[in-house]
């Protein structure tokens, strides 16, 4: 299983669509083969996310420490 460490942020960054928050990790589990891990605290926000989908666009607000999570380009 692949492991990707987000960029991190305290302050939400412009220019995303889509915010995920909520209390408990991990957000999601889906069907593919990288784990998505806050660029802070390295908590686990979503597992097995398919590499076909980035999720560019997607900003998760860690539950653990606070900051904000995007998916670098």
């Amino acid at each position: 299983m692949a492991q990707l460490s987000l960029t991190a942020s305290p302050r939400p960054p412009y220019g995303f669509r889509i915010l995920v928050e909520k209390g408990a990790l991990p957000f999601w589990e889906g069907k593919g083969d990288i784990d998505f891990l806050c660029g802070a605290c390295r908590a686990t926000l979503a597992e097995k996310n398919p590499k076909e989908y980035p999720f560019h666009e997607i900003l998760f607000r860690c539950p653990q420490c606070g900051s904000y999570n995007c998916v670098s380009e």
